[in-house]
């Protein structure tokens, strides 16, 4: 397997991934650098903006966002369930002891 070299070059960062067989060859391995100039703390404002981007796609369109389309058709599947829960007079007792079970 050959070796595949990502580089990046940033204000006060280097990031280089290395992808590459193991030595025995039964596996891969994958490494991440970071160099930074003159410090890491230099770099923590480049670094910290990375940190957010995760709870950015969340929050953003469900085609971009994985996290927003598992949750969409996570409630999409228990929908029927749901439902049949809120007609339920006992299980509507069991959630919230002050309302009367409706029925929709």
């Amino acid at each position: 397997m050959d070796e595949t070299k990502l580089t990046a070059d940033l204000p006060t960062m280097s990031v280089e991934i290395v992808h590459r067989a193991t030595p025995d060859g039964r596996g891969e391995a994958v490494t991440i650098q970071l160099n930074a100039t003159p410090d890491f703390r230099s770099a923590l404002p480049l670094v910290a903006g990375m940190a957010q981007l995760p709870l950015m796609l969340a929050q953003s369109s469900p085609n971009v966002s994985p996290l927003a389309w598992w949750n969409q058709a996570a409630q999409s599947m228990m929908a029927p369930w749901m439902a049949l829960a809120r007609t339920n007079p006992f299980l509507a007792l069991l959630t919230d002891p002050g309302q009367p079970a409706t029925k929709d």
